[in-house]
């Protein structure tokens, strides 16, 4: 993804973080304002990165025990977000 390996943990933190943070999977929270086709939402979602450090593109992922619960997120970063998000 062009990404400097510099910034690959980085990146992965702040992937993991959004999962953890909103329950949901980095790519779900991009995909949740993307899809409005909003400026205004598009715009929210950028903000919400940036002050919450947190990541809209595809490797951070949740991780529940069997009765549900979030007990951890995972973020994966150094090569396509897909790839990312598969590890």
């Amino acid at each position: 993804d062009l990404c400097p390996p510099l910034l690959y943990p980085t990146y992965a933190q702040s992937k993991a973080r959004t999962a953890v943070g909103l329950g949901i999977s980095s790519r779900e929270f991009s995909s949740k304002y993307i899809s409005t086709n909003s400026s205004a939402k598009i715009e929210q979602m950028r903000n919400m990165s940036e002050l919450g450090d947190l990541a809209h593109f595809p490797g951070g992922v949740v991780v529940k025990n069997e009765e549900g619960e979030i007990i951890a997120g995972i973020g994966v970063s150094g090569a396509s977000g897909d790839q990312d998000e598969e590890l």
